[in-house]
């Protein structure tokens, strides 16, 4: 008579087994497909809702039975917990499904972060190496003018050796005066020679033309490179300090805060040494901090 008592008591529960399945495989299935899958997000939460309802009014059911007696009671938490563990599975799965949105956000948060670092570490490297290809151009352009300068003095020895071989040979047409033929040859031989020499001067003045021009010229690249580089360094300058204007603001903020203390008025003549004391710190700092923002 007790049992049947029990298993009627029990009715009271009102969360048939069949009840729980046909919830299970209604709302089992549903999923939350994204971010932008309101309805999704709805319906699993709408679901998650009425678990959590039946599951509460399990729980309040099984207070309410549970104090006619022990073993009521007893028999009352059993049904109580099979039912909710019945219904747990149901609830955890729905909450983790309703939860997906929020995980979602936090993973894109993490990989929108991680992006910016690696756009920033990267136009970081370029600009090094952009710096690094300036200072080797200004290096090889002065190894040229090295190279220049070292081909334009070879050049003059070699004017000097001409000249010298010029005067030689006049001095050879001197020697051989002797005979008629011999002059003809000696004169006909200098004014070829003097052909030449004219010759080779202009070819050589043509050349120290051409070379003087690109030297002009390599002087105007260099001129050009350190003029580039001197604006990137100040390009460079400038957005650090760009950079530092809202700390350095933050700075003399706090230099404008100290400043602006309401120092106590006191009577006690060592009371007031100390305050003046810390009058003159605190002005110390102010302009101690002031200073140090100027400089930046």
């Amino acid at each position: 008579m007790e049992n049947d008592y029990i298993k009627t008591e029990l009715q009271k529960f009102n969360v048939a087994d069949a009840v729980i399945a046909k919830m299970s495989a209604e709302y089992l299935p549903l999923k939350v497909k994204g971010l932008d899958d309101k309805e999704g997000l709805r319906k699993v939460h709408d679901a998650r809702m009425v678990i959590k309802s039946k599951r509460v009014e399990v729980e309040k059911k099984r207070k309410e039975l549970k104090a006619s007696s022990l073993a009521f009671g007893l028999a009352v938490d059993g049904e109580a917990k099979r039912i909710t563990r019945l219904l747990l599975p149901i609830e955890t799965y729905l909450e983790n499904e309703e939860s997906i949105v929020e995980k979602e956000k936090e993973r894109l948060l993490l990989e929108a972060e991680q992006k910016e670092k690696e756009i920033i570490e990267k136009q970081k490297r370029a600009e090094e190496e952009r710096i690094a290809l300036i200072k080797k151009e200004l290096d090889a352009e002065r190894e040229r003018q090295a190279e220049v300068a070292r081909k334009q003095s070879e050049a003059e020895e070699k004017i000097k050796a001409e000249q010298k071989k010029i005067e030689d040979e006049k001095r050879l047409i001197a020697e051989t005066k002797l005979k008629e033929e011999q002059e003809k040859k000696r004169l006909t031989d200098l004014e070829k020679a003097k052909q030449e020499a004219a010759e080779k001067a202009r070819i050589e003045t043509e050349n120290r033309i051409k070379r003087e021009a690109e030297e002009k010229e390599a002087r105007e690249r260099l001129v050009e490179l350190e003029k580039l580089q001197a604006e990137r360094e100040a390009e460079l300058e400038a957005k650090r300090k760009e950079a530092l204007k809202p700390d350095k603001e933050k700075l003399l903020n706090f230099a404008k805060t100290i400043d602006t203390l309401e120092i106590p008025k006191v009577s006690n003549s060592e009371i007031a040494k100390i305050i003046g004391n810390v009058r003159v710190n605190l002005g110390r700092i102010s302009h101690y901090l002031i200073s140090e923002a100027n400089k930046l």
